[in-house]
C-alpha cells in the first residue's frame, strides 16, 4: 500500500516501513500495525518525540521524567545507568510483590520515578522542555460477543493461529521454537509444520530433574511428529547455578513471581548457543484463554456486587468441585475477601461457602475474625 502511495524503499526492514507509515499517516499508522513492538520516533520538524508500545505490552518500554530529563529504554538496568535516575524502591510495588506476587500490572516499576508505558499507549514528549505533553490509548480490544457454532469457531481459531505462526516465521535469521510439551508450544510447533513444511525447525526444551514434573516424553512426541530437531537443557551444575541466577536477576531487572522463569532462561541460553536468536513460544496463551485457574475471584465479586447471592453461592460451590486449589483463599486473585465473610456468616446459604473453603476461612465465617493479608 505504501508503494502504491508513492513511497520508495531501499531496504526490506520493518524499521523503514514503520518510518514510511508514520510519514504517511502520522500517529494513526499504529492501527495499521500488527504484532509486537516498542519504539520511539523523533519528529524534528515538530520537535516532538513519540514513544509507542504494542497492543498487549509484549515488548517492554520504561521511561522517566527526572531532573529535567526524559529517559527511556527497553530494560530497567539501562534506565539505572542514566545520571539522575532514582535508585529508591517504590514501597507500594514492593508490598504488592511480597503479598500478591504482583510485578508489572500497573504503570509503576519497582524503582521510584521509573514507569512502564502501558500497553496500547503512546506518549508525546516536548523536546524543548523534555516533558510528556500527551499520553493516549490508541486501541482497545473489542468486547463484542459473537454467536458462532462450535465447529465454525474452531475453524476460525485454527486459521488465526496458522496465520499468526506464518507471520512470525518471517525473519532475517533462523527461527526456532521453545517446546515444553504442553498444549500451547506443541500447537505452535505442529503449526509450523503445517504452514511451512519445508522448514527444518529446531526446538528447545527444558527437562525437569524431577521425572514427575518432566514433560520430556510429550516434547519428544511432538518433535517426532513435526520432524523437528530437538535440543534439551537441564538445571545448571551447583557450581555455576549462582552465577546463572545473578545473570538472570540482572537481565530481568525486577523481581519475578516464579522460578519457572529460570527454565526459560536455560532454554534461551541453549538457543543462543545453537545460533538461534528468534524463538516462537507459547507464553501468553494461558492468559488469552483465561489462565490456569481462570478468574474466579473477579467472577464472584461481580455476582456479589450485582446482588445475585444464590448464583454466587452456586458458582463458589462448583468451582471448588472443579479445582481443589480454589479452596485456598489465595487462589482467588482479584477478590476482596473481607466483605465476603459477613456475607457468608449472615446470609442464607452460608453453609455452602463453609463447606467449600479452607480452614482459615471457615474460622472467619464462624467467629468473624478473618482478616485479609492482601489489604
Amino acid at each position: 500500500m505504501l508503494i502504491a502511495l508513492g513511497r520508495n524503499f531501499t531496504t526490506k526492514t520493518d524499521t523503514e516501513v514503520l518510518l514510511a507509515a508514520f510519514r504517511e499517516w502520522g500517529i494513526k499508522c499504529l492501527l495499521r500495525f500488527q504484532g509486537m513492538f516498542a519504539f520511539a520516533i523523533l519528529d524534528r520538524a515538530q520537535k516532538r518525540l513519540y514513544c509507542v508500545r504494542d497492543f498487549f505490552g509484549i515488548k517492554p518500554f520504561f521511561y522517566s521524567e527526572l531532573s529535567g530529563r526524559f529517559c527511556f529504554a527497553s530494560e530497567l538496568p539501562a534506565m539505572l545507568l542514566h545520571l539522575g535516575t532514582s535508585r529508591t524502591t517504590d514501597p507500594q510495588r514492593i508490598y504488592d510483590y511480597l503479598t500478591r506476587g504482583d510485578v508489572d500490572s500497573g504503570e509503576h516499576s519497582m524503582v521510584q520515578g521509573i514507569r512502564y508505558l502501558p500497553p496500547a499507549h503512546y506518549l508525546v514528549v516536548d523536546c524543548e522542555t523534555c516533558r510528556v505533553v500527551a499520553k493516549e490509548r490508541y486501541w482497545r480490544p473489542s468486547l463484542e460477543s459473537r454467536d458462532l457454532p462450535y465447529q465454525e469457531a474452531v475453524k476460525e481459531l485454527r486459521g488465526l493461529l496458522a496465520t499468526n505462526i506464518e507471520r512470525h516465521l518471517r525473519s532475517d535469521v533462523p527461527v526456532g521454537a521453545a517446546l515444553s510439551g504442553g498444549v500451547d508450544s506443541s500447537a505452535i510447533v505442529c503449526g509450523v509444520k503445517q504452514v511451512a513444511p519445508l522448514v527444518q525447525l529446531q526446538t528447545f526444551t527444558y527437562v525437569a530433574a524431577n521425572q514427575a514434573q518432566s514433560e520430556e516424553r510429550w516434547a519428544d512426541m511432538v518433535c517426532a511428529h513435526a520432524g523437528a530437531v530437538g535440543h534439551k537443557t537441564q538445571d545448571a551444575e551447583p557450581d555455576s547455578l549462582i552465577e546463572e541466577m545473578e545473570d538472570l536477576v540482572y537481565a530481568q531487572g525486577e523481581p519475578f513471581a516464579s522460578t519457572s522463569i529460570y527454565a526459560q532462561y536455560r532454554v534461551f541460553k541453549l538457543a543462543r548457543q545453537c545460533g538461534i536468536k528468534v524463538l516462537l513460544e507459547g507464553q501468553g496463551a494461558d492468559e488469552l484463554f483465561a489462565g490456569y485457574l481462570g478468574f474466579p475471584g473477579e467472577r464472584l465479586n461481580t455476582l456479589l456486587k450485582a446482588g445475585r447471592l444464590l448464583a454466587a453461592a452456586r458458582f463458589f460451590r462448583n468451582t471448588s468441585r472443579c479445582r481443589a486449589s480454589y479452596r485456598r483463599p489465595e487462589a482467588l486473585p482479584g477478590m476482596d475477601e473481607r466483605p465476603l465473610v459477613p456475607f457468608c456468616r449472615n446470609r442464607p446459604g452460608s453453609s455452602v461457602f463453609a463447606r467449600n473453603v479452607g480452614p482459615s476461612w471457615r474460622a472467619g465465617i464462624k467467629k468473624g475474625s478473618r482478616t485479609s493479608p492482601m489489604h
